[in-house]
Order: C-alpha cells, then structure tokens, then sequence
C-alpha cells in the first residue's frame, strides 16, 4: 500500500489504476466538483496491491502510485520496505533450494546409481529404489521362523582418509563390512543394507563413488542394498 499526498488540487490517472488486476485505490480526502475529482490537501489517496508475495506487491503498488498525478502530489516509496529487508525470503517464496536442498541434483543422483542398485538384488527383494521404504519378503529366504538382528555403523574419522585419498569407493566398502560384522557375530546372514548420506554439498560424483563401493561390498556379502537416504546439511548462498 502507497498513500498519496497532495494540496488542494484536481486528480487524473485514478481511474486507470482501479481498473489494475488486484489494485485499489482507497479515497481518503477527495470530493466531485462537477465532473471532476478535486483533493482536500494531506494524505487523500492509498493504492493497495495484493500478490501472493509482499516484495511484489509492494513494487507494484509504489509503480501504481506513481502513475495518479495531480498538483503536488507525492506518495512514499518505503513502504514494507523494512519487513522485506528484515526476513527477504519470507516475502519472495523460500524454495527447497534456499534451504539447503538441491532436489534437481538429488534426483540425478539417484538415477545414476540405480543400476548399481539393481544389481545386488537377492531374493526377497521387492521393489525399487525410490519408494521411501525397503521392502523385504523373508518368505523367499527359505529360513523357518526366523529372528532379524539389525545393526548400525558409521565411517568415522576414516572418512578423512577417503577425502585426502580422493578416494571414496572403499570408504562405502568399510561401511558395509562393519555393518555386515556386526550381523555375523550374533550366527546371522546379512540379508538388506540401507545407507544414509549425509554432506553439506552434494557432489554427483563423490557420492556415486561412495554408493557403488556401498553396492560392491553388499554383493560380496549376499546382501541386498534396498534403498537409503541422502541428506544435505548446509548450503551456502
């Protein structure tokens, strides 16, 4: 919203602007004098705009208010001005990709590795890559009655190695190793692995190579990779 001030004077370019997709003009000290619209001094005149973010609809409103002349008319051009500058994305629409998150980049990532994927399917494997779950029938295992051990790990300070190497397949071969350890230990068989990749950044080809080192080792040890999670943490704008 803009208001408009002006001394005593007679007003054009009011009707145009009414006749704006989602503008209106609110009268404030105008009166008809005959066929014509005439100001009582002051503040006389508000061009009020809406749109879905305030940063648009501010700029148009003051772009409005700019197009009403009569003699000595001014109007304030620093409307909303301080809650825009305050919080910017709040008032131009917050994407996933101003928070951090390069859905594009994730979803490449994710068809690049599909195949790999694929490839250490076992039976009981149900399913694809993508559908937020891992699905598992036990049926297909041939076990009678059986009991699930289930187990975690992480890469550790190991993972430093693997960036000063530039290497990053076996850094996902380790991660499954441990993991599938901690399986055999208890006299189980390692059936499904799920990872979860967490970066501030995510580059394509890093984590490729970190998820097919993943994928080798799950075939090495009869295991399925059934799905996952990639995660990015912190981006800079």
């Amino acid at each position: 919203m803009d208001s408009i001030s002006s001394s005593s004077s007679s007003s054009s370019g009011i009707d145009e602007v009414t006749k704006e997709k989602a503008a209106q003009v609110i009268h404030a000290g105008t009166k008809m004098a005959g066929d014509t619209l005439v100001t009582s001094g002051g503040r006389v005149l508000a061009v009020v705009v809406t749109d879905k973010a305030l940063g648009q609809a501010a700029a148009r409103a003051t772009q409005l208010a700019g197009r009403i002349a009569f003699e000595g008319a001014t109007f304030r051009k620093d409307i909303a001005s301080r809650a825009i500058t305050t919080n910017p994305l709040r008032f131009r629409g917050l994407t996933y990709k101003d928070s951090g998150v390069d859905i594009d980049a994730g979803n490449e990532f994710v068809a690049c590795i599909k195949k790999v994927v694929a490839g250490t399917s076992v039976p009981g494997v149900m399913g694809g890559l993508g559908s937020f779950g891992g699905l598992f029938d036990l049926r297909d295992t041939g076990f009678k009655d059986p009991i699930l051990v289930s187990g975690t790990d992480g890469v550790g300070t190991k993972l430093k190695v693997a960036q000063t190497a530039g290497i990053h397949d076996t850094i996902g071969q380790d991660l499954v190793a441990m993991c599938v350890n901690d399986v055999l230990v208890h006299g189980a068989r390692p059936l499904f692995f799920l990872d979860y990749y967490s970066t501030g950044r995510l580059e394509g080809k890093v984590a490729v190579e970190v998820v097919k080192g993943v994928a080798k080792a799950c075939s090495m040890a009869g295991c399925a990779l059934i799905g996952g999670c990639w995660r990015e943490t912190e981006r800079d704008t």
